[in-house]
């Protein structure tokens, strides 16, 4: 009985060290793959930045190029608004 329950003893640690081998094998596919995933988790990182600066330069851009037509339009404007006001600056002195 004895020598039964010392082979049950050795089959149980066999089998455990096995195991253990397993989730040594399985856990450093893991790390693999852990280690993949924040290598291109990095890199998406990188990118997005990358295109938000180039949308930022962009929309400067956009900015820059569409207000040169608004300051000839601005610069229109204002003309238009000088010239009402010693319109009526004149219409004052008239009165006086």
């Amino acid at each position: 009985m004895e020598g039964s329950s010392i082979n049950r003893i050795q089959d149980n640690i066999r089998l455990l060290i096995s195991r253990y081998e397993e989730e040594k094998l399985s856990n450093q596919k893991l790390r693999t793959e852990l280690s993949d995933l924040s290598d291109k988790l990095n890199f998406s990182n990188k990118r997005i930045t990358e295109l938000e600066q180039q949308l930022d330069n962009l929309q400067l851009k956009e900015a820059f190029k569409s207000s040169s037509k608004d300051v000839t339009q601005a610069k229109k404007k204002i003309t238009f608004l000088i010239k009402e006001i010693d319109n009526c600056i004149e219409l004052i002195d008239k009165g006086q």
